[in-house]
């Protein structure tokens, strides 16, 4: 018998389960340093068909400020309430099609983006749920509204209308290169209030004093519909098909570059980053091969989720008002990792630690 088969698995672990948390820490203590796991599970909820999500696929998570969590995807948009699922479908007035975006606008409506269609979704009592347009932009995949107006990324290009006015205008990359896609992936609004695009291939930033970067695959840039555009706590996030981008703008002249690069070297799961978000005092980034969370050292450490998620790719990211991680799947639905209770680990983790002689310290989530 090793010294470290009192550890027992912890998994969906809940704060109400605080006792037996202390008792597994106990155990693993009195055995050996060694009991100390490599790789961390966190307390997770998986949420599919059963608990009234209406899709397998999760490619998108928007939370807002009311406290709800949006999940728009191919038959539709689900919203969780912190009790269950609602699904907006065609009764509700929703055209049909799959729904690629949604966006809270400051009014409490929201903005939603139905195949090549952008509809005003009203929740309010009284109101008539869904006021749909067709700008014939071409299938509309992110959306945006800020103090210049509304912006859509299109499969056409970026466009934008301008606040009381109904005319579409072509922004940056849209309307030149006939002969190369102009589709536009991921669309990001910063602190700065510059906009932040993927388009094709390429990396553009279109500033609040009209001028415009961009940055190619002579930079390392390779995005595609899958890969990360982000901002965390002084740093802008780009994902290409091999490796995770760190650009750093400067707060006096505005300028940006790219200050690292992350890999498989430096323990990324994956080198193709789907989304990168900061929680829980870190910075957080979901892969195709799985979860991982930026250490003080500079190197990348998995995170693993709930064993049914195991070998899926990981697409989505959020943290919604309560301060919990939501993880999109590709397969298995979504998973929910609780802001607070204790880390759990594995009988496994325990008896590859005893193995190769690894350690680390068990800690709380807080």
């Amino acid at each position: 018998m090793t010294p470290c088969q009192p550890v027992i698995k912890l998994v969906r672990l809940h704060p109400r389960a605080a006792a037996i948390s202390k008792a597994v820490v106990r155990s693993c203590l009195a055995g050996a340093v060694a009991c100390a796991a490599v790789a961390e599970q966190l307390p997770t909820e998986v949420f599919f068909v059963r608990e009234g999500l209406h899709t397998a696929v999760v490619d998108r998570i928007v939370t807002d400020s009311k406290g709800f969590v949006w999940m728009p995807h191919a038959e539709g948009i689900d919203r969780f309430d912190g009790n269950g699922f609602r699904t907006f479908k065609r009764a509700d007035g929703r055209p049909s099609g799959a729904v690629l975006d949604i966006f809270e606008r400051a009014d409490g409506s929201y903005w939603v983006a139905v195949q090549d269609q952008l509809c005003l979704m009203d929740p309010r009592p009284g109101r008539r749920r869904f006021q749909c347009e067709s700008p014939n932009l071409g299938a509309i995949k992110r959306v945006l509204e800020d103090q210049h107006g509304l912006w859509c990324g299109t499969q056409t290009g970026l466009w934008r209308r301008p606040p009381n006015n109904q005319r579409w205008e072509a922004v940056g990359a849209a309307g030149s290169a006939p002969n190369r896609s102009r589709a536009v992936h991921r669309l990001l609004r910063d602190s700065r209030g510059d906009i932040w695009a993927t388009i094709d291939s390429d990396l553009y930033r279109f500033r609040r004093n009209g001028h415009m970067d961009r940055r190619t695959a002579v930079d390392g840039i390779a995005a595609d519909p899958g890969t990360a555009l982000a901002e965390t706590r002084g740093a802008i996030w780009a994902g290409s098909q091999e490796q995770l981008l760190r650009l750093a703008v400067d707060q006096e002249t505005g300028n940006s570059r790219i200050v690292e690069r992350f890999g498989v070297s430096r323990g990324l799961p994956s080198g193709y980053v789907a989304e990168v978000r900061f929680w829980n005092g870190e910075v957080w980034a979901c892969t195709f091969r799985g979860l991982a969370r930026l250490l003080p050292s500079g190197r990348w450490q998995a995170v693993e989720l709930h064993p049914s998620l195991d070998g899926l790719p990981l697409q989505g990211l959020a943290v919604d008002s309560l301060d919990h991680l939501w993880v999109g799947t590709d397969g298995g639905g979504a998973a929910r990792i609780l802001a607070s209770g204790f880390t759990g680990f594995s009988e496994r983790d325990a008896w590859e630690s005893v193995k190769y002689g690894r350690s680390s310290k068990i800690r709380t989530a807080s």
